[in-house]
């Protein structure tokens, strides 16, 4: 299924699970937006090797949206009122975006129409039943992935830049969770607050991908320790970090019964990956030598 006027330029991300995703501006007006959404989550516009599937992304104009929907009538359809419309098709392996142009004229709308193709993409991976966003910073650990969960404000992301070499971070703010061949793999995703906050030469690498070993969630504190968690507690801290990023709150238009269908996936999805991982509780403080309490957290696990 093609969008009309397409032409032939597409930027494509390689995804953790083998896929790829590609995006393209169907309409010249669309272009800087979807220029700048590549350049952030570093895209390249050279197919990337032999992905195993492509998941395509399509952003046209709202000039073409009711032809479209005419032709298209089988198609998910959500969005944000009049300024923007997503289609999916029961795959979720392609998306076509329609943005309304008038609404887009100032500097700020134009940053937020870069943020929302994010949507879109977020919702193809997120229907494909593999994968979750996730709150949190991504880190190694002497080489080994961890998960540091939280919501806003609670720490994470100032711990992450506090961490000292060997440790590394891939990612503060965002990543995305992928159960693939039997393994649990998280990849860096932009930290798009920089953006929205008048960043706007930041760009992310989101090629950063590595196989977590455990999850802990931020707590602050005056002290730095770690608690084992298990079970319900595990399952509900991690649909909490999880849930929190899931874009469906800015779609105002999705259908009820889309927004529950993606919930549970996201729910079902906490339960099975903290099966065998071990999981902590994480309370540091900003000012002490925390990592050390992961590393031997890991260690004992």
């Amino acid at each position: 299924m093609k969008a009309e006027n397409a032409n032939d330029l597409y930027y494509y991300l390689p995804m953790a699970d083998d896929s790829c995703w590609r995006v393209k501006a169907c309409d010249p007006r669309l272009a800087p937006f979807v220029a700048r959404y590549a350049a952030v989550c570093s895209m390249g516009v050279e197919l990337p090797g032999t992905p195993e599937k492509f998941l395509s992304c399509h952003v046209d104009s709202f000039a073409n949206l009711e032809s479209f929907r005419q032709k298209h009538p089988d198609l998910i359809e959500t969005g944000r009122r009049h300024y923007f419309r997503i289609f999916f098709d029961p795959s979720f392996e392609n998306s076509f975006m329609f943005y309304n142009l008038e609404e887009f004229r100032t500097k700020t709308m134009q940053t937020l129409a870069v943020n929302n193709i994010g949507s879109a993409f977020q919702l193809q991976m997120v229907g494909r039943e593999n994968c979750a966003p996730c709150h949190c910073a991504l880190v190694t650990i002497n080489g080994r992935g961890a998960v540091i969960g939280g919501r806003g404000d609670s720490g994470k992301t100032t711990c992450a830049r506090r961490l000292p070499k060997p440790h590394r971070v891939l990612a503060d703010d965002y990543a995305l969770l992928f159960e693939h061949q039997g393994r649990l793999l998280a990849q860096a995703m932009p930290t798009w607050s920089n953006l929205t906050n008048g960043n706007t030469d930041y760009k992310a690498d989101c090629s950063l991908i590595t196989e977590v070993a455990t999850f802990f969630f931020m707590r602050q504190s005056r002290d730095d320790s770690v608690v084992p968690i298990n079970g319900i507690e595990a399952v509900t801290n991690m649909n909490a970090v999880l849930q929190d990023l899931l874009c469906v709150r800015i779609l105002s238009d999705m259908p009820d019964s889309l927004k529950a269908q993606l919930r549970n996936h996201i729910f079902d999805f906490a339960g099975r990956i903290v099966n065998g991982k071990p999981i902590g509780m994480l309370y540091a403080s900003l000012h002490g030598n925390f990592w050390h309490t992961m590393e031997s957290f890991l260690n004992a696990g």
